[in-house]
């Protein structure tokens, strides 16, 4: 169980065999053999304070992580996350050796940005904002095609992560190096975003899905 500051206590569920047969071919894997369960258990609250300085993020969080699978990751210079709406309150997310050394904002970033997909994935179970066409766009963090509406989370999420990294550049209780990080994600997302301005024309979103589109494209 884990409690890193989130109020309540939270199942580190173990990435298991049944796991493997239904999310390994997208690449999830168990953490590797060195996977030390109390230095992610100390990450992840120095994530979540990070998270905190942008009070609404953690508040999000809070509301919508309810379980936590550990996954591995390739090397220290990769980070891994998935959600899938069909476990809603569920993320899967990259666990690092002590010895990656790396920087507890990528985890908090990381936790964000599947926390977003989930609250979007719920938005959607009242709103729909893509139709069925089957309509494709190219997506600028995946660098292929992907359907229109995992582009639109894909803005919608990296817009969210945009606006607490802006949050953590103007924080005075910030180190350094996390400051150097986000302002250089947030450069990074600003041109991403720009290669998705005509979005929000796309015929294969309804009225609503459009209207998101063009505020975050804006």
């Amino acid at each position: 169980m884990l409690d890193p500051g989130l109020g309540r206590a939270v199942p580190l569920e173990q990435f298991d065999k049944l796991m493997l047969a239904r999310y390994g071919v997208i690449g999830l894997r168990e953490p590797k053999p060195d996977f030390d369960e109390n230095h992610f258990r100390a990450e992840f609250a120095q994530a979540l304070r990070l998270i905190d300085i942008a009070p609404a993020a953690g508040e999000a969080v809070r509301s919508l992580v309810w379980s936590i699978t550990p996954v591995g990751v390739e090397g220290p210079d990769y980070d891994t996350g998935y959600s899938d709406p069909a476990l809603p309150f569920s993320i899967f997310i990259g666990a690092h050796a002590a010895s990656d050394q790396v920087p507890a904002i990528r985890l908090a970033e990381g936790v964000l940005h599947e926390a977003m997909h989930l609250q979007l994935s719920l938005i959607e179970d009242l709103v729909p904002l893509a139709g069925a066409s089957g309509e494709w766009r190219y997506s600028p963090w995946r660098k292929r095609e992907r359907p229109i509406q995992g582009v639109l989370h894909g803005l919608y999420v990296f817009r969210v992560v945009q606006d607490w990294l802006r949050v953590i550049v103007a924080g005075t209780s910030v180190a350094g190096r996390d400051i150097a990080h986000a302002q250089l994600r947030i450069s990074k997302i600003d041109e991403e975003c720009a290669e998705l301005t005509d979005l929000a024309a796309s015929n294969d979103l309804t009225p609503d899905g459009q209207i998101l589109a063009a505020a975050l494209v804006d």
